[in-house]
């Protein structure tokens, strides 16, 4: 095993996931929106899987690893996610996977409709040239990171949840003379304002699964319908 992509994940409950959606698109589609969208992350992480390289999903709750189990499947590594911030948590993850050998190692979430094997693919491929990759989401933050060994002031003293995450870690990366490969630009979704943006612009190719979704659960809410 020389490379791994970690997802983090939650389980696909109501109240946990895509709260803000909630607020103004009803808790089931909240929650049945998050779920198309890691399964879909799931999906496409298993069309690179090899024995070269490992999945994992870090999980929000340490006591959910058997349900997670149950709902992503067996063949993905499974840990819980520690740490008080998501700065800690990412650190703690990549800290693990570099302990057990691997030689790069990317993490992106699974609130991100527009996530492809291609994207995450490209992105294990730039790490063979460079120290650090990194996918800017629309929001000003970034979905993915990547790195070939441990960098730990990367995750330190950032505002996560702002708009400047992306702009602050590029900064903290050129401060470091870190070569670094920025790859496409994708959606973040956490409001019905980013759904009807990414659901508008088209991003993505014809065949993505989250959008056949949206258009199919939601087609008769005309604020949705583009």
């Amino acid at each position: 095993m020389t490379e791994a992509v970690i997802i983090f994940a939650r389980l696909p409950q109501k109240g946990k996931v895509k709260t803000r959606i909630a607020k103004t698109l009803g808790e089931k589609f909240a929650v049945d929106f998050y779920k198309a969208c890691a399964e879909n992350t799931f999906n496409e992480c298993r069309k690179i899987a090899s024995n070269n390289l490992d999945i994992y999903i870090f999980y929000a709750d340490k006591n959910d690893k058997k349900l997670m189990k149950n709902w992503a499947g067996s063949e993905f590594r499974l840990f819980p996610q520690s740490g008080e911030d998501l700065g800690k948590r990412m650190l703690n993850a990549f800290k693990q996977v570099f302990a057990e050998g691997v030689r790069r190692a990317i993490l992106i979430g699974t609130d991100i409709p527009g996530i492809s094997s291609k994207v995450i693919s490209d992105s294990l491929i730039s790490l063979c040239k460079s120290d650090v990759v990194i996918g800017p989401a629309k929001d000003g933050g970034y979905y993915l990171i990547g790195m070939n060994k441990l960098y730990g002031f990367l995750f330190e003293k950032i505002e996560w949840g702002s708009g400047k995450v992306f702009s602050d870690t590029l900064n903290r990366i050129s401060l470091h003379n870190i070569e670094r490969q920025i790859v496409a630009e994708l959606y973040d979704i956490d409001t019905e304002e980013d759904l009807k943006n990414w659901m508008s612009e088209g991003q993505e190719a014809e065949n993505n699964k989250v959008r056949d979704f949206v258009h199919g659960y939601y087609s008769s809410i005309k604020s949705l319908i583009i």
